[in-house]
């Protein structure tokens, strides 16, 4: 004679029911991992579009420019730089925590423009100029700080030529 279960065993019972908790503990640090990654991904895709909306914004201002400061005298890397263009606008290039700061302004100090550029994590940037066949090269360094007691990585900042692009504009200001 066979006699019918009713139900299940205490035991059968948990261990169901600590398969369904490690499974979830497994699909939650799975997920914790995912959304980690995602931040971090995330923070790269903002940080890269911001470098690269700075290094086209630097190579337009710097090519229309047709001073500097520093200038060739001072070849020292520097956290500031003043470029004046032939119309009188000064565009000012300041360094500040984690982000660089650019303003355009006139003679008088009447802001046209402000904007600012997140900097890669730990990012120490800087700017130099330096001369080269008869014309000036103005780079934006980005070098990061030093995790260990060992040089600084460099990241690739970009550089441009001053008055590069006055080619086209005759001795009043007027494009050709």
């Amino acid at each position: 004679m066979r006699s019918h279960r009713r139900g299940y065993v205490m035991v059968e019972l948990m261990l169901v029911m600590s398969s369904l908790l490690i499974i979830f503990g497994v699909c939650v640090v799975l997920m914790h991992g995912l959304l980690k990654l995602d931040r971090a991904g995330r923070a790269h895709l903002a940080e890269s579009s911001s470098r690269d909306r700075l290094a086209r914004q630097f190579r337009l201002d710097v090519r229309s420019a047709s001073r500097s400061k520093p200038g060739r005298e001072d070849r020292a890397p520097s956290d500031h730089l003043e470029l004046v263009r032939p119309d009188g606008r000064i565009i000012d290039y300041r360094v500040l925590k984690g982000q660089i700061v650019r303003d355009e302004h006139d003679k008088g100090g009447q802001v046209f423009g402000h904007e600012s550029y997140r900097l890669p994590s730990q990012a120490l940037p800087r700017f130099q100029v330096r001369e080269e066949e008869k014309s000036l090269l103005i780079l934006l360094q980005l070098h990061r700080e030093p995790a260990s007691e060992g040089m600084r990585s460099p990241d690739p900042g970009c550089e441009a030529l001053l008055s590069k692009d006055l080619r086209f504009v005759d001795t009043q200001g007027s494009a050709r």
